[in-house]
This record gives structure tokens, sequence and C-alpha cells, in this order.
């Protein structure tokens, strides 16, 4: 939980500043919240299974660009013999390119950068984390009205991680948002 000191601030002022210059400029915008499960994946380690939340909002600069800013935090979701606990957190930016084909269903493509730090602890024995900037690729689906929609997106980041250690290793990170997503937008 240590790593929520940084976080939690950083995501309320995101949620509580966006909204209002989104509004402020007249832009659709909107948030959203998800369970997030996902994966890191490693070359020279085993995968490790996290489940998390995703908050994020969005602001719409034309009927099909917007951009996503977001922040999520997740947990490992294995014990382990040795009761290590695993941590993923992730900060990012992405331009979002928004499909119209029907008015209900509406698949979006996102590109950008985030923030992401992962974290290996064995309590009372030793502490790893590590911090990069890493590309972000996105693709989902929200179905629902113009103000509330579910939504699914699977995104995908990749880095190197832990560099200046015996453990170095290229870490894939896939993750699966499901949850809604509230729009606000003057007609």
């Amino acid at each position: 939980m240590k790593g929520m000191k940084l976080l939690c601030p950083i995501l309320l002022a995101l949620f509580l500043v966006t909204p209002a210059l989104a509004e402020k400029a007249n832009l659709r915008h909107g948030f959203y919240m998800s369970l997030t499960p996902g994966q890191v994946a490693g070359d020279a380690s085993d995968d490790v299974d996290f489940l998390g939340l995703t908050l994020a909002v969005k602001a719409g600069f034309t009927r099909h660009w917007g951009l996503q800013l977001l922040g999520r935090v997740s947990f490992d979701t294995e014990s382990s013999p040795i009761d290590e606990e695993d941590q993923f957190q992730q900060i990012g930016a992405s331009a979002v390119y928004m499909m119209r084909p029907m008015k209900r269903i509406r698949p979006h493509v996102r590109l950008g950068f985030a923030w992401s730090r992962l974290r290996a602890e064995i309590p009372k024995v030793i502490t790893i984390a590590d911090d990069q900037f890493v590309p972000m690729a996105g693709a989902g689906l929200e179905w629902g009205s113009r103000k509330t929609a579910f939504f699914a997106e699977v995104d995908y980041s990749a880095g190197e991680y832990f560099q200046d250690t015996i453990i170095a290793d290229d870490k894939t990170l896939i993750n699966l948002s499901l949850g809604v997503v509230f729009k606000f937008y003057k007609d």
C-alpha cells in the first residue's frame, strides 16, 4: 500500500481538474471506472496475475478524436509460499480514436505512453521496485447510450524492468478493463 501514497493524490487531482477544464473548453468529456484483471509476463520470470482498479477521464476534441488519462493500481492474485506481494501501478495518457459505425456501439483504439511501476516485496526481507516510461496501446468497445455505457478494453505495454539487478527482465503488461463510462457534454 506504500505506492498508494503517490498514486492517490495524482488521481484525485486528475479527476478534479480534467473535467473542469473540459467543461470550460466545451469539450465532450467523461470518466470511467473499471475492474482490471491483468498479467505481467517476463522473459526470465514467471507470469504474475493481477487484479486492480482503473480510473480514467476522457476528453473529446472532435467527433472521433480525444485524449484519455488513466490511473491504475493492481495487486497480485497468487499466493506464494514465501508471502511475496507484487504490485503494479500505471499513470498514462493516450490519444483515442472513436469509431462510430452505430449509435449504441462505439469501438475505439488508443496509443500513448504510461509511467509504470512494478514492485515486489517479501515482507520483512526485501523490497524491489522499478519505474519505467513505456509505450502503451489499446483497443476496446463501448456499448450503451451517449451518457452511460458499458465498455471492455484491452491494453498492452512493455518495458525493461530491474535493469541494474540480477533479475533484469523484459516485461509485457496486458490488462483487460471491464466497467462503466459516464459522459457529460452539452447538446
